[in-house]
């Protein structure tokens, strides 16, 4: 299983967006600034706000690429907030790699999504 993440930076004011099979070994990775000369080594209180379950990782590397193609914080503000955005978000992207890791995605167990913000869930059906 892959997830995108966000992280948030009350320090920085900043997010991060990434993506990893493990969420909770990278986030000690940003914090500890394993990653030297990165963006996120400039501060040690990231937070998880968003974690979205992707069915591979080609699926995650999409919405991934779909959130950074943005730019924009008020997106990320949204995407934590809406969940049916995120749903959105996650399914525009199955349609995408559709094919890469299961005949049709669709019918795989859905996506899930968790934000630490508002201790939402959801899990598309």
């Amino acid at each position: 299983m892959h997830y995108v993440y966000i992280l948030y930076s009350l320090h920085l004011n900043r997010f991060y967006v990434g993506e990893s099979d493990n969420v909770d070994r990278r986030l000690i990775l940003h914090k500890t600034g394993y990653f030297k000369g990165a963006f996120t080594s400039t501060a040690d209180d990231w937070v998880i706000k968003l974690k979205i379950e992707c069915v591979d990782k080609k699926h995650s590397l999409a919405v991934e690429k779909a959130i950074k193609k943005r730019k924009s914080k008020v997106c990320i503000d949204n995407l934590i907030q809406y969940p049916d955005l995120v749903k959105k978000l996650v399914q525009a992207n199955i349609q995408k790699v559709a094919g890469s890791s299961a005949e049709n995605p669709a019918e795989q167990q859905g996506p899930h999504w968790q934000s630490s913000t508002y201790e939402l869930k959801f899990v598309s059906a």
